[in-house]
């Protein structure tokens, strides 16, 4: 890694050098400033890490839990990604970018900035979105992040996060309560000392990390933090040398920079369907007021459990119980019927007892 030097000037004149760990030179090729623009207050901003070619996840995203009208609060979708691998090598390439500024004009939600958009930059990915968040948005109540890949059930979270704003209120001056915003706040699936992978995709080898585990960070498939979180996350990324395995350094390294009494990692495992196979059994099943965040393996499946989530958490249907649980036991119209007769033979072998 090269540290990048900025001399700084004062009326012409040279007064000091500042070395950036972590400098993020990128510039925006597709930007969206006026996603959280107007006086509406925005309650949830929620950055998606995608890709360029993945449009249809894009509309799946706009078309469920990423629109705000089924909500009583504001929330507010930008999707991050970097440019193509190949954008200037190939006729496809610049097609996929052709259509994607398309789609940023029709939609003012594409943020894309001009780093590769591979798998080792992904780290690259999540400080352009705590960067494009600390410009544009830093009035949000909550920062919400997943992948194009996941499932939210808004309802479920946004219930969750109404319990979090009533313990954070404070008295206010004319004797009542003020709407005092939590702050400090990382929720996700945390992972407490997780083992180093040396083989494999996730390899990382000991030039790059000698420890055989990692200090506390959260699954990046989704997790969610206070404003002042995000904030501070990507103002102390440039004290923080690059890491490409972006979960733990977005939300391991960049917290442990800042300390617990800036941030703090709260377990929100409850909330989280690891197998994305079991989405519609999870998500319109007995429990389904549990789950928050689930891996999307079938496209097509979305909007089906989508529909059923909304009708679910208004009230106009109950789940399917698929097995008795207490309180929910099935009605006996008639007694079970009898066991029927063993056969002569068995019952001419059947020892006695």
């Amino acid at each position: 890694m090269v540290d990048v030097v900025i001399a700084t000037l004062l009326c012409g004149r040279f007064v000091g050098v500042q070395l950036l760990a972590n400098p993020h030179p990128f510039d925006y090729i597709i930007n969206s400033p006026n996603v959280c623009a107007g006086d509406e207050e925005i309650y949830i901003i929620a950055y998606v890490h995608t890709a360029p070619d993945h449009y249809k996840r894009r509309v799946v995203i706009r078309q469920t839990w990423g629109d705000s009208s089924y909500y009583n609060i504001t929330l507010r979708v930008v999707f991050v990604m970097g440019r193509g691998a190949a954008a200037a090598a190939d006729e496809r390439s610049r097609d996929v970018q052709r259509a994607l500024e398309f789609e940023a004009a029709q939609y003012g939600d594409i943020v894309q900035e001009d780093f590769l958009d591979t798998y080792r930059n992904l780290t690259y990915k999540g400080v352009a979105a705590l960067r494009w968040i600390a410009r544009y948005c830093p009035g949000a109540r909550y920062v919400l992040k997943t992948d194009d890949d996941i499932f939210v059930n808004a309802f479920n979270l946004l219930r969750h996060l109404s319990r979090l704003d009533r313990r954070a209120r404070t008295p206010g001056g004319d004797g009542g309560m003020s709407a005092a915003a939590p702050r400090g706040l990382l929720l996700c699936l945390v992972w407490y000392s997780m083992t180093v992978m040396r083989e494999g995709k996730w390899k990382v080898s000991r030039d790059e990390w000698p420890d055989d585990s990692y200090p506390t960070y959260c699954s990046g498939s989704a997790f969610l933090m206070t404003t002042d979180v995000a904030v501070a996350m990507y103002n102390v990324s440039y004290e923080v040398p690059f890491f490409w395995v972006d979960d733990f350094y977005i939300t391991g390294l960049l917290p442990l920079k800042l300390g617990p009494s800036v941030v703090r990692h709260t377990q929100f495992i409850s909330a989280y369907v690891l197998n994305g196979r079991l989405l519609e059994n999870k998500f319109t099943g007995p429990q389904w007021y549990q789950y928050v965040f689930s891996h999307v393996h079938d496209l097509n499946a979305i909007q089906a459990v989508w529909k059923t989530v909304v009708r679910l958490a208004r009230g106009e249907i109950q789940p399917t119980i698929p097995y008795a649980l207490p309180g929910h036991l099935p009605k006996v119209t008639q007694p079970p019927p009898k066991p029927a007769p063993l056969p002569a033979k068995d019952k001419k072998n059947k020892p006695a007892r």
